[in-house]
């Protein structure tokens, strides 16, 4: 909305946004799902939000905001690559999300390892459909 409008209160937002998640971010890359919840998996959907917002912000968005930024992707990059793989005991929609997830990472930072990881969940995910 920011590049469309030029109102700094949709900048302003998404840098708050970021920031108030700084408390459910796990010693190991993982964001929590909330404050009084274990779950993790829903770092596959933080990692793809984060991504969109430096891809979208492009030029817009200030040096550091991007440092900070990226410096949280990396890490919820790399619990996602260890964490929501084939052998995942969630909801299929974690490992298939991750495929997407892994190649959205794998392109903005240059990581080869991320983007493997994409095609074989990407053809994991295509093998679990049936005719039915």
């Amino acid at each position: 909305m920011y590049r469309e409008t030029r109102d700094e209160k949709y900048l302003d937002a998404a840098k708050a946004v970021f920031d108030w998640g700084e408390g459910l971010v796990c010693d190991d890359g993982a964001v929590y799902n909330d404050a009084q919840n274990e779950w993790k998996g829903i770092s596959v959907f933080a990692a793809v939000a984060i991504c969109e917002a430096l891809n979208c912000g492009k030029g817009i968005i200030d040096r550091e905001t991007v440092t900070k930024w990226e410096t949280r992707l990396i890490g919820l990059g790399e619990w996602c690559y260890k964490n929501l793989g084939k052998d995942c005991t969630a909801n299929i929609n974690y490992p298939v999300t991750n495929a997407f997830a892994m190649e959205l990472l794998g392109r903005y930072l240059g990581r080869d390892d991320f983007k493997a990881k994409a095609k074989e969940l990407s053809d994991y995910a295509f093998s679990m459909i049936t005719e039915n």
